[in-house]
Parts: C-alpha cells; structure tokens; sequence
C-alpha cells in the first residue's frame, strides 16, 4: 500500500521535515499517526488471510473465521480514528476533511449494523440473525455491515482509507489535535518521552464529550 511502501527505506537521524514528508499526521498526534500505520499493517495481514483461506478450489473455514472477526475489528477501529480527525473541521485543509468526511459516511454505512445492531440513521433494528460473514468468492473479499440497509467490502475500504492517509501533506494538517480543543499552546516539548511530538504534560486538555 502507498502509505506502508514509505517505511521500506529507513530514515537515520531524519529531520523534521524528512519525518513530516513521509508521516504527515505526526503534526496532528503521534497516537493517531500510530494507529493510522498499525491499520494499514493489520489490513495487508487481513487481505493475506482472505487469499490464503478464499479461493475458486478453497474454502478454509479456520482461516476465514478469523479474517472476518478481524476485518469487523478494523472497521470499528479506521471509523474512531477517521471519527476523530473530522470532528474539529479546522484542522485539516478543506480537500483532505472533504476526503476524510467521506470515507466517514462510508465506514458508518457498515459500522452502525455491524456495531450497534441498527441502520444508520434508523431507529429500527437491523437484521439479527444475519450471519456474521458475508463472502465474495469472486474477489475474495469478506462483506460487511447488512445487505437491507448497507454493506461494503473490505477490500474497497482498506483501499479508500490508504488513499485519503496517503493523500495528506504536512501542508494538510492544520492543527495539533491539542490545539483544537482551543487551549494555549506552548511549543512541543519532550516532557512525555514523546521527542519532538510530545505535547507538554501542563498542557494537556480535559477531553470532551462526543
């Protein structure tokens, strides 16, 4: 994938700009960019198990199992963070919150049945006795959310969410994530062990309520 291909070259003692270059969300948080990274690792583990498990001769069970609960998991996981950076609209540029608002509305089309049990925007339940994986031979996928109300493929969405964290620049980033919850900043400092990415411990804001 674009993002994972950055981290094929190591950097030594890389500089500011040169870790920006290739991790654009570290201006915004370093959990975050994280995180970001730890996905799209855990999505090429996923998209190994669905070609190993799924196939026209193949049907393995075992293997499949765990793609599916996995691939469920990342979904819940890529909704929060994407949840996360859309929700102060200002610290991003207007093309990437625009990329990132979408594939919001695309990953809650599947996150709302496979999490809370009930179509996005519906107060109704959603099909309960709907099998918890639904398969694609054809591209060896594994379907997610609920075909009355919305679904989506895996692969797809993986693709989509690499594309929009690969799209950003430092340019893009706007803010730092503590900066949004408008408190006075004070410059980066490494009073968390956190090197130049540390936000100061005196500094760090009560969360809110979502």
């Amino acid at each position: 994938m674009a993002m994972l291909d950055r981290f094929r070259t190591v950097l030594v003692n890389p500089t500011e700009e040169e870790e920006l270059a290739r991790e654009p969300l570290l201006k915004f948080s370093f959990y975050l960019s994280s995180r970001v990274i730890q996905l799209l690792d855990l999505g090429e583990e996923i998209k190994g198990k669905l070609d190993a498990g799924l196939s026209a001769d193949r049907f393995d069970g075992r293997v499949l199992g765990n793609a599916g609960v996995l691939a469920w998991l990342w979904v819940l996981g890529a909704y929060e963070l994407v949840r996360t950076m859309c929700q102060p609209q200002n610290a991003f540029s207007p093309p990437i919150l625009a990329k990132l608002l979408a594939l919001k509305r695309r990953l809650e089309l599947v996150r709302m049945p496979d999490a809370k049990m009930e179509p996005k925007g519906r107060n109704h339940p959603a099909n309960s006795n709907r099998a918890p994986p639904f398969w694609d031979l054809e591209n060896q996928d594994v379907i997610l959310g609920d075909f009355e109300n919305g679904s989506d493929r895996f692969r797809p969405l993986l693709e989509e969410f690499d594309e929009v964290m690969s799209a950003m620049t430092p340019a893009d980033v706007l803010l730092h994530h503590h900066e949004t919850y408008k408190r006075p900043a004070e410059p980066a400092a490494a009073a968390d062990g956190g090197g130049r990415w540390a936000f100061p411990s005196s500094q760090v804001p009560q969360p809110r309520r979502c």
